[in-house]
């Protein structure tokens, strides 16, 4: 996905949860003064409706009935001089609101916030909670005289906004994470679509490759078939013996070429038996040894006398040789090349290729792997990329270790890893029938 499509995408995500944000605001307000509202309103009925009783003569012992049958605080009477009147509990005055008292007097009621109660829950870490008191003052008009009724309403009067609020509060955090975790699955599936894209490239251009492979292997080889006729004709009839050679080495090595190429183009079937590897490293080591007479090489083979898996023998033996040759190439045919064998806890087997070569640079360790990329002169650059496709055809890996690439060029050699399960992933359909001249063919180094 673009970079400009991604940008805009979030920008759609961030504006939607503004907009959101912003529209629960607004009802949150509009909900409380309506809440409000309708709590001032109730009030406001309660007590003009008690008021017209105390007036028609109700008694006042019915004020903590009418407190408590409508979740009120405390339901008094004052006289004119706003002091309380009647029986009851004590009541303190500085809850009394003068101005709404003495207008409640002159025929018009008023309710409204009047103070603030500070109270604590009981727990071990007591958090202190501010309630706020709805008082309402009203007239009351009695043959004794004028008397002013007091209704204070308190939390579970005026519950409403106040769970409103706990509501609406809730519900915007819930949004506010539910749009962050929706931004970060949408940024989240914005790599993975850019990463998707990015394989898709890489494997259409690998295709790409193995397809042109292909096609030049097999265009050469049948007129390399022809020149390695023609040159032993030559010398089977007395021609220069030492140009006939010539010829015949490099019919030679283009026939490794595109035996190169037709392996990293076809990626052939496994041929699955019982294979001792470590057998296997004192077979290349003997066929190494046999190529490469220098008294300043040695080669050894350490570890597991014996260690047998279920693989593709002709298939690992190319691996191991090309793995050899390299270290050998890169030695200048003078150090020493280890093949060591170890058995994993899960029962397959850890081969190790180690050199006491010059070692490789940050970017030929960064590109190793990469199809036609070589360090040597006439390198094709495919022997380490089919090494690894066999081992991952195995099931297993193939990759360097310990490698210090601050100190190339001082010995520090290289140290290739070839990870094998006891059993590899089970082989296709049809793999008995893949060509045996396929697996005899020499595999040479990249």
């Amino acid at each position: 996905m673009k970079r400009a499509t991604a940008i805009l995408l979030l920008l759609s995500i961030v504006s939607l949860l503004l907009t959101g944000l912003g529209l629960s605001y607004r009802l949150l307000r509009l909900g409380l003064e309506a809440a409000q509202t309708s709590t001032e309103q109730r009030l406001m009925a309660i007590g003009t409706t008690l008021a017209e009783a105390l007036g028609q003569g109700a008694s006042e012992r019915m004020l903590p009935e009418v407190a408590r049958d409508n979740q009120l605080e405390a339901a008094y009477l004052l006289d004119e001089r706003l002091s309380p009147s009647g029986a009851g509990r004590l009541i303190s005055l500085l809850r009394v609101d003068p101005d709404k008292a003495l207008q409640a007097l002159r025929g018009r009621p008023q309710v409204g916030m009047a103070y603030r109660i500070d109270s604590a829950e009981d727990s071990p870490e007591p958090t202190h909670h501010a309630t706020m008191v709805l008082a309402g003052y009203f007239a009351v008009r009695r043959p004794m005289g004028k008397q002013i009724l007091v209704l204070e309403a308190g939390k579970s009067f005026t519950d409403l906004p106040a769970r409103l609020n706990r509501s609406a509060v809730a519900s915007g955090t819930v949004a506010a994470i539910l749009a962050l975790l929706g931004s970060l699955l949408t940024v989240q599936a914005l790599r993975a679509a850019a990463r998707q894209q990015k394989l898709q490239a890489q494997a259409e251009r690998g295709q790409a490759i193995r397809q042109m492979a292909a096609s030049v292997a097999h265009e050469l080889r049948n007129p390399l078939g022809t020149i390695r006729a023609s040159a032993e004709l030559l010398r089977e009839q007395s021609a220069s013996r030492e140009l006939v050679n010539d010829i015949l080495d490099e019919v030679q090595r283009l026939t490794e070429l595109t035996t190169q190429f037709l392996t990293f183009s076809r990626d052939p079937p496994l041929l699955l038996a019982e294979v001792d590897v470590a057998a296997l490293c004192h077979e290349v080591k003997t066929v190494l040894e046999r190529q490469f007479s220098s008294p300043a090489l040695h080669i050894r083979c350490q570890g597991e006398p014996t260690l047998s898996l279920c693989a593709d023998g002709a298939k690992l033996r190319q691996v191991l040789l090309n793995l050899g040759l390299n270290a050998i190439q890169a030695m200048s045919q003078r150090g020493e090349l280890t093949f060591q064998v170890t058995r994993t806890s899960s029962g397959g087997a850890e081969l190790e290729v180690r050199d006491t070569g010059p070692g490789l640079t940050p970017e030929a360790t960064r590109r190793l792997f990469e199809p036609f990329f070589t360090t040597k002169a006439q390198g094709t650059g495919l022997g380490l990329s089919v090494c690894r496709q066999i081992a991952e055809k195995h099931g297993g890996s193939l990759g360097l270790r310990s490698l210090d690439t601050t100190r190339v060029g001082s010995g520090v050699g290289a140290c290739f890893v070839l990870q094998l399960p006891a059993q590899p992933p089970e082989a296709t359909d049809g793999q008995s029938a893949f060509a045996k001249s396929e697996t005899d063919e020499t595999h040479p180094p990249r």
